[in-house]
């Protein structure tokens, strides 16, 4: 059997679905794809679930990575401490730089834009103000994705993994207007 990138069993980060288990891989036929080799991917977040993805797909490929290690992970988090995302006071352009970032794969600007919101509606709250619920809705988007990988990597609980990452930023990631 040929040697794959992923092998059944692992791991893996698929763009922006999350992780996913590697179930499978076995050759497929989809009505335009005849005998195509595919991974087949179970979310951990929804094991019901089930992705399909071409094996030679380099489009694909460059949405799949390993889940960060605990090193990496700790290497990101020093990386980001004492770093300030500014809070974009148009809403459009806001609502257009946070798509950008919920699209990506890289976890070092999903933090910084989940910081940035977290400190938003803190400094808000202490206004007697809310944050908007488009503002909220990205920032538990991000934090979703975010607590699926490192949980899963440092085998902690959602709350773990978002005391872990302030403790470990020791600081705001949003500069103030």
């Amino acid at each position: 059997m040929e040697k794959h990138q992923f092998q059944i069993g692992e791991r893996i980060v698929y763009g922006n679905r999350g992780v996913c288990l590697i179930e499978d891989i076995r050759t497929l036929d989809f009505a335009q794809d005849k005998n195509r080799l595919y991974y087949v991917l179970k979310p951990t977040a929804n094991p019901n679930s089930t992705f399909y993805t071409p094996v030679t797909s380099e489009q694909r490929k460059e949405e799949m990575r390993y889940a960060l290690s605990k090193e990496e992970i700790d290497e990101l988090l020093t990386r980001l401490r004492g770093k300030r995302m500014k809070w974009i006071d148009d809403r459009n352009g806001r609502a257009a730089s946070f798509h950008d970032i919920l699209s990506g794969r890289e976890q070092e600007p999903l933090i910084m834009m989940a910081g940035c919101i977290y400190a938003r509606r803190e400094e808000l709250r202490k206004k007697n103000k809310k944050l908007s619920v488009s503002d909220e809705n990205v920032l538990h988007a991000a934090e979703k994705r975010i607590s699926e990988e490192f949980g899963l990597t440092l085998e902690m609980s959602e709350t773990e993994v978002g005391e872990y990452i302030r403790r470990s930023l020791e600081a705001d990631v949003c500069e103030a207007k």
